[in-house]
């Protein structure tokens, strides 16, 4: 290791480290030894709740390291110990220089997406965060939700099976066949019963969403009828826009599997039924990717939660994660909110908190220790 370093104990919960750099509190680097397996979910868990940006060295025999970065994502890599020695150069180096900490911290997350890309050694997420979640929430406090212990294995042998009989027929199928020979099975296997709309027409666009989505046949029969859309839209769930399988569905383009050609793509359209419609939540899926959307977010058409249904499949934990926010479930209304509800609010609280926690930091760091008397 570099001279440069002073290794201090630190403790992430239970697991003993040692703290090597320290960039004002804004950014750590530290080193826990294991003897038998890196204990990263809980030294992450435990910097998730602390709001901590940190470079985790996890080593057992100094010669080979496995190296976590943590702020608002997550990152690994590999590296043996000539590596590390460089890496701890450049960053002693960084510290000499003053440079801001997130200066540094971008420089490791940089040098861990070089590795990444060349070796592969992303740890693979099972779902895609467009700013919509925090991702502490995601990582570690979902896990604690009585959501998460429930098991939504019936339904993931249900869908692969589904996915397996229909897979060569999705490969040519247009947007109203994907719909009938596999989107519509799968909400209903969400719990959801669905009203498809009629198409009408107008510039030679769709102007309505394909489904709204409602929590039982005697909620939707009642609301149907309704002559009134405001009236049919009332207890409704969510919306739901359907592409066929695989469509890129941030691209606008003409496209014969289309049911109709329209002039926004298919992020911008779903946004424009939330607007309209008022409704809270909508879905956007292509069969093989699953979007949610939040209608009363300020940059709703770029902010979603995504999931991979393909890839979940076959991975159980990846699934449950498609399981939890797109079930019924998810959107129904209970003493304390939906689901989705309270995650929202407490990913808004802990971005609350991480936001005071940084101005502290910068204050005392900053201004307390180099301009300004501290008070004792």
């Amino acid at each position: 290791m570099p001279d440069c370093l002073t290794p201090m104990p630190a403790r992430f919960g239970e697991v003993p480290g040692e703290l090597l750099l320290d960039f004002g509190g804004l950014f750590r680097v530290y080193r826990v030894g294991y003897k038998a397996t890196p204990p990263v979910e809980p030294v992450a868990a435990h910097l998730a709740k602390a709001g901590v940006a940190a470079l985790v060295l996890f080593t057992k025999d100094q010669k080979d390291f496995q190296l976590l970065y943590q702020d608002q994502e997550r990152r690994l890599a590999q590296a043996d110990a000539q590596g590390v020695e460089n890496l701890l150069g450049r960053l002693c180096e960084l510290q000499r220089q003053g440079k801001d900490p997130l200066e540094a911290a971008q420089w490791v997350k940089d040098i861990l997406q070089a590795q990444a890309e060349q070796e592969g050694l992303f740890r693979k997420r099972p779902y895609r965060n467009q700013g919509l979640f925090s991702e502490h929430y995601l990582e570690v406090r979902l896990r604690e939700t009585p959501e998460w212990s429930e098991d939504p294995e019936p339904v993931r042998r249900e869908l692969l099976e589904l996915y397996r009989s229909k897979r060569a027929i999705l490969e040519n199928a247009n947007e109203s066949q994907t719909e009938e020979e596999f989107i519509q099975p799968v909400l209903k296997a969400l719990g959801f019963a669905y009203w498809v709309q009629d198409a009408q027409k107008a510039s030679g666009s769709l102007q309505r969403p394909d489904y709204v989505l409602y929590p039982d046949e005697d909620t939707k029969a009642r609301a149907v009828v309704q002559k009134e859309e405001a009236k049919r839209l009332a207890p409704a769930l969510a919306l739901a826009e359907a592409k066929y399988f695989g469509r890129d569905l941030d691209v606008k383009k003409r496209d014969a599997r289309d049911l109709a050609p329209n002039p926004v793509t298919p992020s911008f359209q779903l946004s424009g039924y939330l607007q309209s419609t008022g409704l809270e939540w909508g879905i956007l899926t292509n069969g093989r990717e699953w979007r949610l959307y939040w209608g009363r977010a300020v940059d709703r058409q770029n902010r979603y939660f995504a999931v991979d249904l393909v890839q979940a499949l076959e991975d159980p934990e990846a699934f449950r994660f498609f399981w939890i926010f797109f079930r019924r479930e998810a959107f129904l209304e209970g003493p304390q909110g939906s689901f989705l509800r309270r995650v929202l609010e407490a990913s808004e609280q802990y971005g609350l908190w991480v936001g005071e926690r940084l101005k502290k930091v910068v204050f005392d760091t900053l201004f307390c220790s180099i301009l300004l008397p501290c008070p004792r």
